[in-house]
């Protein structure tokens, strides 16, 4: 299972290669070569640093290598390192409550104040079953995103009970039968129901009965401020951090140490390698851990391609079961392929680093032809900067910039496109998509066309600079800007689920949270300073009065925010 290589001689190649390593054997349906280049090709732009090993069967076929796993003190991944998983841990939560339900200590299907009898809002625990957590199909509102926890101390959750405090905001929402509601608040439940029934910690528990008995040597729930050898440190650049955390919005590079809780727990945060993810997937399918009737029935898709604590759902015709996870800075994709055989596993310590490269493995199999980068003169991209009028498909009369920037086109500020062709370049992160640039008679470029070659497909045309449409911000009264004030919350369909975000007067506009600037540019309408695309629409009922705002990106609404009584 382990290439015929001794560890001294993979430390070596590792130092070598400054941290680049691949092992990797051809099979008839995986094209090794082509995901290689890819992740190389990620790497060197910043989009990947971690380790992605693929079995099939129980032989290694594939395995690469690369990044650092602290920049402090530029240590190289390497075989050992210990990754993040962040919600990839709910199939160790998944896998316990499943061992209790075979030994009888647990019944799936009853409400869980059967056991969870001191819940703090016993009207939830009365009306949520077991397999309604495991299924994230209870409702429970999350409150990862409530202020009570983002301004919480989390050098002080240690253990589970610590997180009890945090139940006393919770909503429940209706969820329809189709959907799922994902909440991380559905785990820690879990994890506490775990305690309650073994009487032992969550921890204690699942390293006896999970970790040691699959043989996962390098996995568990480590404290940051514990000597732990060989653990990678997550990197974040995602604006969406200052949000949550307060991290400035600047766009450096930055540590995730002070955003996340001193310890993981049921819903993420757990730690492993890439070998122990493997010898978790084979014991799970083997039957060493639960039997392989219950693993059938948790991994059974229940709805929304969720089963009971494991993805499952198709993409591009191959099934696939586990689970994906992701924070800021942490990236992590643990998969089986029942009718193929693989075991995928990516594991990075940078910003969606895993979830890319999955794809592109899963397009592969599927026989989909994937892009692949070439080298463009600097005249050639500078040729396609401009604005542009989106004419047709999403967002349309939406303008976008376009700039050249290097190797690549950066669009509307935010995604990065490589060249394919001449006129023709791909999305670093999700490779699905490309733009086509669209030139008259004479080759002067007229417009593009953007498409991921299915569903969503924009067509958009040059415009000139002096057709740019640029908000004006109003001036505005403190009196009339005081009438947006108030008490909020974000609902379930979109971003920050249950966060209650805090808004002030500042300067002539709201301050969201202290970091985000929004300024008036018409009636109950604000845009972000930095990014006029982001705007907030406070709307009004018959009467006059302020009873929501919508959160647009251009023209998606991206999350609804209601105002508290």
């Amino acid at each position: 299972m382990y290439p015929i290589i001794n560890r001294a001689c993979i430390f070596t190649l590792i130092i070598l290669f400054e941290s680049t390593i691949t092992f990797a054997l051809d099979t008839d349906n995986f094209n090794s070569e082509n995901l290689e280049k890819y992740i190389e090709f990620r790497a060197d732009h910043g989009k990947y640093s971690g380790i992605t090993t693929i079995y099939h069967g129980e032989e290694k076929v594939f395995e690469s290598i690369h990044g650092v796993a602290n920049r402090t003190w530029d240590v190289s991944v390497d075989l050992h390192t210990k990754f993040n998983l962040a919600s990839v841990t709910k199939m160790f939560t998944a896998t316990a409550i499943g061992i209790l339900i075979q030994e009888g200590k647990i019944d799936p299907n009853v409400s869980f104040i059967t056991y969870f009898e001191d819940f703090t809002k016993p009207e939830i625990a009365k009306n949520t079953t077991i397999n309604e957590l495991l299924s994230h199909t209870s409702g429970i509102s999350d409150f990862f995103f409530q202020d009570d926890y983002l301004y919480s101390d989390r050098s002080r959750l240690r253990s589970l009970e610590d997180y009890d405090r945090f139940y006393s905001n919770l909503t429940v929402a209706d969820v329809p039968d189709d959907r799922i509601l994902y909440s991380n608040t559905n785990y820690v439940i879990l994890g506490r129901i775990i305690e309650k029934v073994t009487g032992m910690t969550y921890y204690d528990y699942l390293r006896r009965n999970i970790f040691e008995r699959a043989g996962m040597e390098n996995t568990g729930f480590f404290e940051a401020d514990l000597i732990i050898k060989n653990v990678a440190t997550g990197y974040t650049i995602d604006f969406q951090a200052s949000a949550e955390f307060g991290v400035p919005n600047d766009g450096a590079l930055r540590s995730n140490q002070f955003m996340r809780a001193i310890k993981g727990m049921p819903a993420g945060g757990a730690y492993s390698t890439s070998r122990d993810l493997f010898l978790f997937m084979q014991a799970l399918r083997n039957g060493d851990l639960i039997t392989k009737e219950q693993f059938e029935k948790m991994t059974a898709m229940h709805r929304g391609g969720y089963g009971f604590g494991f993805q499952k759902y198709t993409q591009n015709g191959i099934e696939v079961i586990g689970h994906s996870g992701g924070f800021y800075g942490v990236s992590a994709m643990v998969f089986y392929l029942p009718e193929k055989d693989y075991t995928f596993i990516s594991l990075a310590n940078v910003d969606f680093g895993a979830q890319p490269v999955f794809d592109r493995f899963i397009n592969n199999l599927a026989g989909l032809n994937s892009p692949e980068p070439i080298n463009l003169d600097l005249e050639e991209f500078e040729k396609y900067e401009g604005f542009y009028e989106i004419e047709s498909g999403i967002r349309a009369g939406k303008q976008v910039e376009i700039k050249s920037q290097e190797d690549r086109l950066l669009f509307d500020n935010a995604l990065e496109f490589f060249p394919i062709g001449v006129r023709q370049f791909f999305d670093i992160d999700n490779d699905r998509f490309t733009i086509t640039f669209h030139v008259d008679s004479s080759g002067e470029v007229i417009g593009f066309t953007r498409t991921d070659g299915r569903n969503f497909t924009q067509k958009a045309t040059l415009i000139d600079a002096s057709e740019v449409k640029i908000l004006q911000p109003l001036t505005v009264s403190e009196e009339v800007l005081e009438q947006y004030l108030g008490n909020y919350q974000f609902t379930e369909d979109g971003m920050m689920p249950g966060h209650q975000p805090t808004i002030t007067v500042e300067n002539d506009g709201l301050m969201i949270d202290n970091m985000m600037y929004f300024l008036p540019f018409e009636k109950d309408k604000f845009f972000l300073e930095d990014d006029v695309g982001m705007q907030l629409h406070f709307k009004r009922n018959g009467s006059g009065v302020i009873e929501e705002i919508h959160v647009m990106q251009g023209d998606d609404l991206v999350g609804r925010v209601e105002k508290l009584d």
